[in-house]
């Protein structure tokens, strides 16, 4: 479960990101190869080498998706014409080596493995790519576009009342002692479902409602993002509470980003106790499944609108 905000990109070079990739995916791609390959002592002396040898080419065309990845990240949100035009270019030539690289290497496996786990390590690869994809796709914010709305597509407001009121239940239920925050605080903001995954290029991404005396009053979007190395994707509640009027305002002033120094508590019975807020805010997450759950959140963006 490794990491590396983009944030944090300065204090590190683009390679620096990209060594820190390649070495977290490469070992879980062939730990599961070594899981489901099943292969005999003779199979694996000749299928090991060729996959080696295999997988370096493969990296060498992951690096390079991993630095368009960088790129882009840097550029975003604004891409000018120009180089989204070159993005495209490139990242449909590195997909089409892709593909004419495995279609080459399978043709190899096929010659030192029995066609059946030929084709099993052909299904087996197809699936890691597929995992990588839909994490990308999951977790790499859309071009936007002149004129787009940008708004992110949610819930409807009925249904994301519905879920925020079901946030908050599961906080109290997971921690009794938040019903004094919830009665206590300024305000606060709660998101019932952020979404967090990508084995790559990694993200947060959630709405959610800015609640004062008691009642809605805001419709707040939370965007975070991250180069990294992320394994499997969660979803989690997530609550902040603000400790003064000052730090409400703050909020609702909208391009509010959370402070570096402010740190999630995972929600659980008595963690409520020894909470203390940090520049006007405290932070508490809890795992959708009812699982405590510890999620950076420096860094995190907001922005709030008034409900109408």
């Amino acid at each position: 479960m490794l990491a590396v905000p983009l944030r944090h990109a300065a204090a590190q070079t683009a390679q620096d990101l990209i060594e820190v990739a390649r070495s977290v995916v490469t070992a879980d791609r062939q730990a599961v190869v070594v899981a489901t390959m099943e292969l005999t002592d003779t199979e694996g002396k000749a299928f090991w080498p060729l996959y080696h040898e295999y997988r370096s080419e493969m990296g060498q065309i992951s690096d390079e998706l991993m630095n368009l990845v960088l790129e882009y990240a840097k550029l975003y949100p604004n891409v000018p014409e120009e180089q989204a035009k070159q993005m495209l270019k490139t990242y449909t030539s590195l997909q089409q080596k892709q593909v004419d690289r495995r279609t080459a290497y399978l043709k190899k496996f096929s010659r030192v493995l029995p066609a059946a786990k030929a084709l099993r390590f052909a299904q087996v690869e197809t699936r890691l790519d597929l995992l990588v994809q839909l994490n990308l796709a999951a977790t790499v914010p859309l071009t936007p576009v002149a004129g787009a709305n940008l708004t992110q597509v949610g819930l409807p407001a009925e249904a994301l009342a519905t879920e925020a009121e079901r946030a908050i239940k599961a906080f109290e239920r997971a921690d009794s002692g938040l019903k004094d925050f919830f009665n206590g605080s300024a305000g606060f903001a709660v998101f019932p479902s952020v979404g967090r995954g990508g084995l790559v290029f990694g993200g947060e991404r959630g709405k959610g409602l800015l609640y004062e005396s008691g009642k809605p009053v805001g419709e707040a979007t939370l965007t975070e993002l991250n180069v990294g190395a992320q394994a499997g994707v969660e979803s989690f509640y997530e609550v902040i509470f603000f400790e003064s009027e000052g730090a409400l305002a703050h909020f609702k002033q909208s391009n509010f980003e959370m402070s570096a120094e402010v740190n999630a508590v995972a929600a659980s019975e008595g963690a409520a106790k020894n909470a203390k807020y940090r520049d006007g805010v405290t932070v508490f997450t809890l795992a959708r499944t009812g699982l405590m759950v510890q999620a950076t959140i420096g860094g995190q963006k907001f922005k709030c609108k008034p409900l109408n």
